[in-house]
């Protein structure tokens, strides 16, 4: 998603054909949002899991 390609983005090595051309330097804190990206992702993890169980503890009525 967006957070991902962000992350992407902004911790891939600028390459400079020359010195004197201008230096990106990323302006958010790549290792942040790895911690955030992660811990989206874990929180996505555990309430699919939760979603699955109660699909399975639950009959449907017909």
């Amino acid at each position: 998603g967006v957070l991902d390609a962000l992350i992407r983005t902004a911790g891939a090595a600028q390459m400079r054909a020359r010195g004197a051309e201008i230096k990106l330097v990323p302006t958010v804190n790549v290792a942040e949002l790895q911690r955030e990206r992660d811990a989206l992702a874990k929180t996505y993890r555990e309430l699919d899991t939760a979603l699955q169980a109660a699909n399975w503890a639950v009959d449907l009525i017909e």
